[in-house]
């Protein structure tokens, strides 16, 4: 299972990862929650879990999921 976590927060970032690796996940960060859509976008059925924030620059949580759906 491939997961892709979106957060701008890196600390953050990195301890979702770490912790969902530790569980022998497969995990994608992204600092750059515009530069996630387009690999979405590039690949929609590379993942089967995103986790993002919600507040974070360029774009909203929500906004890049209804771009997802």
């Amino acid at each position: 299972m491939k997961i892709m976590i979106i957060d701008d927060d890196e600390d953050i970032l990195r301890l979702f990862g770490e912790f969902l690796s530790k569980q022998g996940f497969d995990v994608e960060p992204y600092l750059e929650p515009l530069k996630a859509l387009e690999e979405i976008e590039n690949n929609p059925s590379r993942y089967s879990l995103i986790i993002t924030d919600i507040r974070m620059p360029g774009i909203s949580g929500i906004e890049l999921i209804k771009k997802v759906c």
